[in-house]
Parts: structure tokens; sequence; C-alpha cells
């Protein structure tokens, strides 16, 4: 449908959406904090399955079902892509990783097992202030953009998010014994994916030689195009 159709102008949407995403995710990592680690008195690293009826536990509950509607949301930047034309977005990663983390999440709600997740839930959903942060940054324009040299410390954080989750879940899957280690066993599972899959992603942006196509000394009146190979930013 779009592909002779002209791209969407949606940077008013855009800035909205990820100054929503903001607030949603900063709401939703304070109130998973208080909630389980202050007045839950959860464990950190370790805790395990909270299948009692406490009003934190329910309040936890309600949270986790808002969580899953957040995750669920973010499939809407699928739209934006493919509204504006920037099919090389919608790449491998885009797709499984907004896929996956909405079934995990619901896997863990479903099962029980969201109280185990805390850990992940806070830490994932500061990753992602962070990150929408940026893009709303970024969707300003050029102007703004030029001054956005810590991208690449994001996606650090982002691969150091998964190795901390990688040790955690390795740690719980030892801990907890059947049949509640299937759970941090799924979730190790996603980490480990998610992890290659980042790093992946961040060799290929900024560590690799990328061909950029520069325009070369406009003094001669043969000045034409080349590719040169430059260091990704």
């Amino acid at each position: 449908m779009m592909k002779n159709a002209k791209p969407f102008d949606l940077r008013h949407v855009i800035l909205c959406y990820n100054a929503a995403m903001v607030l949603a995710n900063l709401a939703i990592a304070t109130r998973v904090g208080y909630y389980a680690f202050v007045t839950g008195h959860y464990h950190i690293f370790l805790q395990g399955p909270d299948l009692s009826t406490r009003p934190t536990t329910m309040l936890l509950l309600q949270v986790s079902w808002w969580y899953l509607m957040l995750r669920l949301s973010e499939c809407i930047e699928t739209v934006f892509f493919v509204l504006r034309k920037k099919f090389n977005q919608v790449s491998g990663l885009h797709v499984f990783h907004h896929v996956s983390v909405a079934f995990c999440t619901y896997f863990y709600i479903t099962y029980g097992g969201f109280s185990i997740a805390c850990f992940e839930t806070v830490f994932n959903s500061t990753v992602h202030v962070m990150m929408y942060a940026y893009y709303f940054l970024a969707a300003l324009g050029p102007g703004i953009q030029k001054h956005l040299w810590w991208k690449k410390y994001l996606t650090r954080f982002q691969l150091v998010q998964f190795i901390v989750m990688i040790v955690r879940n390795c740690c719980l899957v030892y801990t907890l014994g059947m049949p509640y280690s299937s759970l941090p066993l799924f979730m190790l599972s996603q980490c480990v994916i998610f992890f290659v899959q980042f790093l992946s992603f961040y060799i290929r942006s900024y560590k690799s030689n990328m061909v950029r196509v520069i325009k070369c000394d406009g003094s001669s009146p043969d000045a034409h195009w080349k590719d040169e190979q430059v260091k990704a930013n």
C-alpha cells in the first residue's frame, strides 16, 4: 500500500508519542520499584514467586497489566516506520524484540511470576525512559541531533542490562527449583537472544567501517560523488 505513496510527515505525532512513552515508563519504573522493594519488601536480586493476596501484591498485579499494555502499544512504532517509508527500520531485531517482550510479560503475569520479574521491569522501564528521551530529542531535528553524542552509550547500557539479567536469572534458576525455575529459565533464554542481537547491532553500528556517500571538494567543475570508508559516528 505504501510502495507508491508519499511518506507521511509524522514528526509532531512521534514527538508526542516519545514524550508519552518517557512519562509512561517512568511511572511504571517508580510504581513497581516502590510497591515491590519499598512497601512489598521484595528481595531485589533473588525474589521468588508471590502468590499472596496482600494489598501490595494486588497493586503490583494491576501495574503489571499496565506494563503489558505499554509494551503492546510500542508496536505502533512499526506503523510509524511503514507510514514514513522507513522500511529498513522494520528489522528482525525490531520485530522480534517487541513481540517477544510482550509475550514474555504476558507469560510471567499469567503464571504468577511477575514478582520474580519486578527487578527486570524496573530496570527495563528505566532503560526505556532514557531511550525514548533520546528519540524525543532526536526528533527535534538536526540542530539537536548533533549534540546527541551519547547514543552509543545508550546501546552499551542496554547490553549491560542484558548481562545483569542473564546473571540474575541464572541465579534464580539455581535457587527457585521446579516448577518456578521455568520462568527465569524462559527469561534467561530471551535475555541471551537479546544480548546477541543487540551486540551484533552495536558492532555493526559503531565498530565497523561503513560506506557512506560524501561530496568531493566543489572547487572543480567536475566535482562528483564518491564512496569512502568512514567510521560510523
